[in-house]
This record gives C-alpha cells, structure tokens and sequence, in this order.
C-alpha cells in the first residue's frame, strides 16, 4: 500500500466538531458513523470509532475499492480494551486503523504486530517518540505534526552473530560501529578514569585487543598514558591502523593473529563483547590477563526475556535480528554475568518469569549490561527495564534472539528458561532449554 502522510486539522471536541484529516490534496471530514459515507464513491473515508459497536462488523462492510479508512479511537478509552475488536478487525481486512489518542501515553505492544496502515498522533509529546517506534508496521502516516515523525522500514534484520576472533569482518561493518559515537565515547571516559585512578610512578601502558580501524584509539590518543599497544588480527583493517597510527602518541601495532604478551599491558580495552556480552570471545581473552590487570570492561552479564516476534524466526540457532514489529511477554532479568575473574569461561543459567501479556513466545531476546571501569557503563537493552541498566545505550550492538517453538501463555502463567555457554578447544556455543526442549545441542546449528 502506497505510503501517505498526511496533517490532521481542527478539534474533536464537542464545540468544535469532529475535524478532519488532509492527506496530500484530498481533505477528509471525520464522519460519527460509516451511515453517513457514500461507499459508492468514497477511497479515503475517516469516521468516529464507538467502543460500544462492534468494530469487525463496521470494519466488515468496508468495499474493496476503499484505500484508505481512518477510524478514531474517542480519546477516554484506551486502545488496550479495544484490542480484540479492532485488532482482529483490520487483521483479518488488512485496513488502516488509529490506535493512538490524543491522552494516551502507553500503547499495547501487540499493535505492532498486525498490518496497520494509519498512525494518528496527538499533541502530548510523549505520542511523538511512540509513533516514531510504530511508524514501521504502518504504510499509511496521518499525523498533526508531520514533520516530527520519521518513517522507518518495516524490516526485520536477521543476522549471523559477529564473530571477530575467528572471522574476519569486512570495512562495512566497522563503518557501521563508527556511527555509535556514544559507545567510543564512553570507552574514552573509562579508560580516563582508569588513568586517573593509576597509582605507579609511571603512566601505564594501554593495550586495545581487537581494535579494528582504531575507534576506540581515536578516542583515548589525546589521554595520559604512557605506551600504546594495538593488536589487530583483521587483514581489512591494516592499512587503516597504519595510516592512523601516525597521528597517535607512543604507539606500536600488533597486526597479526598472534596475539602478543598480555601481561606486558597494565589496562587492557577491548569491544568484543557483542550482542549478548560475550560472545565475542572476550572471557577467553580475560583468562590471559593477570589479576592485577585493569580490564575494560571490567564485569558484563546477559540478560534475556521472553518475546513474540511478528515475522516468521527463521531457525532454531541464534541471530543478531534488528525487529520492528514484536513485543515483551516478561520482564527482562539477568541470566549470568562475568566479574572479571579468572573463573573460567563456562556458564550456566536459569530464569523463570511470570507472563506480564498473553501471547505466543517464539524467541528468547538476548541483550548485556556492562560496567567498563568506575561508573562508566553501557548496554545494549533496549526493552530492558531502567532497574536492569544503567549507563550509556549503544546502539551499534544489535539484540541476540535465540528462536524457541511457539508457546502461548496468559498474563500470570509461568515460564522457564535455562542456557548454557559452553565450549571445546576450538568453539564457543549456547545451548538452551525452553519448556522442555533443548537446542543448539553440541553447537549442532550455530557455534563461533
């Protein structure tokens, strides 16, 4: 369905009338009742939704030929109580529906997940930041601030999990990290901070394991330390390293898979944490340190929640998946962490939850916390309650999903999960259980 944007005009107050929607040249009245349309010859109808009328019966006598139907939601009641009949209305007819009033500052997420064409915002500023997460499971946009919304694809990303120790990633995808400038500052203020905590007579030698094309040197060459030592195994990003390593103070690169003495560093930094805060290998790299090495980060946990995505999981084995179109079934809770010692690189965890909305779980979303040195933290969480996290969100580090077989639940049921970070001398994986099955068994689908 063609895309429209359109700008909503007048009051819907009693003494003002109904008002009405003007989307491009065409001006639409708001009518109370879909008697008052002449179907014979209406594209673009808007009207007035009654809660106390049946919404699939109206939406049922809708013609074909109709492109557009708007349907306003009277703003004392919420879109939560109509979701049976609406929801179920312009799913079955993939029509356009208003599901947001003009009070309305909490949506149900399940909107998000049926063919909506139309998202009609009000003046409360809080409705701006909710239209501009909905606006991808809508083709149609009328809205009284048209300039305020950006239209984002309606796409779901389902990505193999980054995996730099053993794969070499191409210039794109470090292109891609140079965009999250809040992760490479926040990296910059933890390793100023560790400087400033440094107690020997001499500045200390910083070490960057996986520095790709040198964001995070970019950000700290201008601190007081007193060697820089960069290691970088990727072929791709050699000449970078090489071209900008002249502009960085005391530096010396380390462009080979062999990765040098640890112990000659006394901070060492890396961002090989990845979607899910370890699975990119960073605990093996953490078991080389010497304990009086100072770690950045210096402690990362998982956490993981329960969701229904809209499109199709394609698989049972983990991937990096940008959604747009799914919602929480349960809070978000850590599932294990690393403290940033020597207690080996193996981990095994287990959740239960109790369904805060009813629907079918098909994934596990896997997101991390971590704390890179004092209280400089980031996470990438971004359906993670503010009692989860805290610290700077970075948005380079898509979530982790790992699918499950469909499960629906009600509001009050329970839910189980269990997982495990295993490895052999070769592989990482994860294995996990969800209500009974297992999978990724031995990394049978999906190890790094």
């Amino acid at each position: 369905m063609k895309r429209y944007v359109g700008q909503w005009v007048g009051d819907d107050s009693e003494s003002k009338g109904p008002g009405k929607f003007v989307v491009g040249d065409d001006v639409i009245p708001m009518v109370t009742t879909p008697e008052e349309i002449d179907w014979s010859t209406s594209t673009t109808v808007a009207w007035r939704f009654d809660p106390t009328i049946n919404a699939e019966a109206l939406l049922a006598i809708v013609p074909a030929h109709c492109q557009l139907v708007v349907v306003y939601t009277m703003g004392q009641h919420s879109p939560r109580t109509h979701w049976g009949n609406i929801g179920a209305a312009t799913d079955s007819r993939i029509l356009p529906a208003i599901y947001i009033e003009t009070t309305t500052t909490e949506f149900d997420r399940r909107w998000t997940c049926i063919d909506l064409a139309l998202v009609w915002v009000g003046n409360d500023v809080n409705d701006f930041g909710i239209a501009n997460w909905l606006l991808s499971a809508t083709s149609t946009v009328i809205t009284s601030h048209p300039e305020r919304l950006r239209a984002i694809a309606g796409v779901d990303w389902w990505l193999d999990p980054l995996a730099p120790a053993t794969t070499d990633m191409t210039v794109d995808v470090y292109n891609t990290f140079s965009a999250d400038s809040a992760k490479y500052q926040a990296y910059a203020d933890a390793v100023e901070l560790a400087i400033t905590d440094w107690q020997a007579p001499e500045p200390p030698t910083v070490m960057i394991v996986g520095a790709g094309t040198g964001l995070i040197a970019d950000a700290i060459a201008h601190l007081g330390y007193g060697k820089l030592e960069i290691v970088e195994k990727n072929p791709h990003c050699y000449g970078t390293l090489e071209a900008k390593s002249a502009g960085w103070r005391d530096c010396r690169l380390h462009l080979t898979s062999v990765t040098p003495t640890i112990a000659d560093a006394d901070i060492i930094v890396s961002e090989m944490l990845g979607s899910f805060g370890d699975n990119e290998r960073f605990p093996e790299i953490r078991q080389q340190m010497p304990m009086s090495t100072v770690s950045i980060p210096q402690q990362y946990s998982s956490v993981v929640y329960p969701i229904h995505s809209h499109h199709s999981v394609p698989g049972f084995r983990p991937y990096v998946a940008k959604l747009s179109r799914y919602y929480p079934l349960a809070d978000a809770t850590e599932i294990w962490r690393f403290d940033g010692g020597n207690d080996g690189t193996e981990r095994h965890g287990s959740v239960s939850w109790t369904a805060t909305e009813a629907g079918t779980i098909n994934a596990i979303m896997g997101t991390f916390r971590a704390q890179l040195y004092g209280h400089v933290a980031i996470h990438n969480c971004p359906a993670t309650p503010s009692s989860l996290v805290n610290g700077q969100y970075c948005s380079s580090w898509f979530p982790m999903v790992f699918p499950v077989a469909d499960y629906h639940v009600e509001i009050g049921d329970t839910i189980t999960f269990a997982m495990w970070r295993r490895s052999d001398s070769n592989r990482v994986w994860y294995e996990w259980q969800f209500q009974g099955t297992r999978y990724n068994i031995d990394g049978t689908h999906f190890s790094f």
